[in-house]
């Protein structure tokens, strides 16, 4: 589990929210679909070079922060609200998303053969 840590703390659902919580594996092929969804102006070119979209990246991030907070009451809406560098940590955490490995080895992978 990762954790972000708000530089300017927001509210939702009438608590203060000063740290987010998140883990990429509780993110699912829904939500990554949902996540698309929600990003505007996603075009094909975008989806197959993401690279250079951020807006892709923060709703990315965002999907990732949700499916890792089911039950919270959390929306996408909410982190509209977002400001200043914050803004960027979740993004990052969209970013990091292509790049992200489960974190213990698996079983019956290619390692040493």
């Amino acid at each position: 589990m990762d954790k972000i840590t708000l530089n300017f703390p927001f509210v939702i659902n009438d608590e203060n929210i000063t740290e987010i919580s998140y883990d990429y594996a509780d993110f699912k092929t829904e939500d990554y679909l949902n996540a698309l969804a929600r990003k505007k102006g996603a075009d094909m070119t975008t989806m197959l070079n993401p690279a250079n979209d951020y807006a892709l990246h923060f709703a990315l991030g965002v999907g990732i922060i949700l499916a890792s907070n089911r039950g919270k009451g959390w929306t996408a809406e909410d982190f509209g609200r977002l400001v200043g560098s914050d803004i960027w940590q979740v993004t990052q955490v969209g970013l990091v998303f292509f790049g992200a490995k489960p974190a213990a080895p698996q079983e019956n992978s290619s390692d040493g053969q």
